[in-house]
């Protein structure tokens, strides 16, 4: 009864809920006396090689860094080779995280770029592994035969890396990383050189502040601001957003002549450290200018801010515009009136002559109407 419940129950448990730590390379001393290691406390006394991990999250940090690890050797061998992320296929993206935080290059492949693996050399036979000598013969053989093909596609790959037709990577597979190529057309290939690094440190330098302003507009948009008092520099910031609707004919209050473009970062940056009061109540009055003048539409309230802030700065301007359109809906409003008052009359004369129409068509209906006559007394019926 023991045997037949025991082992699927065993098997079960080490498929599901362990990992066997005979298929992975990092050094594993640690894990021969670790609690999570089921080979120290398995229930049921069997265990093959190294054992089985219960602790997932360990495991996997290992492996990452281990693997990480080995790719760094691997890149340091060869100062031209770049780790890649192929589209299809597994690898090991913990350990890609480790080596893209420590700013090693990734290239993404493409889903249509096949990432083909270097060949491995074939394990010679041991002796000791055969009972017979003609099977360790035959064995011999055939390691020979295979180890001649490996060197030759060795040798050709090594040919066509040297013409250029493909460009080696590491792809960090799950366990360790593996040499790869891809075939690459001969008329877009470019050798590495100094300056293509280079160009590729400012690139990773732009895709470093990138990244960085992207992550900081999160913060700003998602947190609430802690309470403190405003500061200058946040005072700047505003003049600094403001100076974008500076208006042209203001420029040459800030040492800015014949310009006929909008004020650059740069301009707006040098400007802000060093303003007057003058110079800040300009920037003030623009920006609520083009404000109010692009968000007033009708009667709402950014168009009534508008009338106000230019009777306040233009009031005589601002009284004969007023004063002109009001003049204008004055007599068309006069106009709209009579016309009004003149159907009100027509109205009540047809009124009135309905009523007079209604009260003669009853007269008549009265007069036109048949007389039923009586019958004489005393005759008979």
């Amino acid at each position: 009864m023991d045997g037949i419940y025991i082992e699927p129950l065993q098997r079960y448990f080490e498929k599901y809920y362990t990992t066997d730590l005979g298929q992975y390379k990092f050094d594993k001393t640690e894990c021969n006396t670790c609690v999570h290691n089921a080979a120290n406390y398995n229930l049921f006394a069997e265990h093959n090689g190294c054992g089985h991990c219960t602790n997932r999250k360990c495991l996997e940090a290992k492996n990452a860094a281990h693997v990480a690890k080995e790719t760094e050797k691997l890149l340091k061998s060869d100062p031209k080779l770049v780790v890649a992320r192929p589209y299809y296929g597994s690898r090991n993206d913990m350990a890609l995280q480790k080596l893209d935080k420590k700013g090693h290059e990734i290239k993404e492949l493409d889903y249509n770029v096949s990432a083909r693996e270097f060949p491995k050399a074939p394990e010679a036979p041991k002796k000791e592994q055969f009972t017979q000598t003609k099977e360790y013969e035959q064995a011999v053989q055939t390691f020979e035969r295979r180890n001649e093909e490996y060197a030759r596609k060795v040798e050709e790959l090594d040919r066509m890396k040297e013409e250029g037709r493909i460009k080696t990577y590491v792809k960090v597979g799950q366990t360790e990383p593996e040499l790869c190529y891809v075939e690459i057309n001969r008329k877009e290939t470019a050798p590495v050189t100094i300056g293509t690094l280079q160009e590729r440190d400012k690139r990773f330098k732009q895709l470093s502040i990138e990244k960085t302003v992207a992550d900081t507009k999160k913060i700003v948009r998602e947190n609430d601001y802690p309470e403190s008092s405003f500061t200058q520099y946040e005072d700047g910031m505003v003049y600094f957003a403001m100076l974008a609707q500076l208006q042209r004919r203001h420029f040459p209050l800030f040492g800015i002549k014949d310009q006929p473009f909008a004020l650059d970062e740069k301009q707006r940056m040098k400007i802000v450290a060093k303003l007057t009061d003058t110079q800040k109540t300009v920037i003030k009055r623009d920006f609520i200018s083009h404000f109010l003048c692009e968000n007033g539409h009708g009667d709402n309230n950014a168009s009534k801010l508008l009338r106000d802030f230019a009777n306040m700065h233009f009031p005589d301007q601002y009284g004969l515009v007023k004063a002109t359109h009001e003049e204008e809906y004055q007599k068309r409003h006069e106009r709209l009136e009579e016309r009004i008052k003149e159907m009100k009359k027509a109205e009540k004369k047809a009124a009135r002559e309905a009523e007079k129409q209604q009260t003669t068509e009853k007269t008549e209906k009265k007069t036109t109407a048949p007389k039923t006559e009586k019958p004489e007394s005393g005759k008979a019926a």
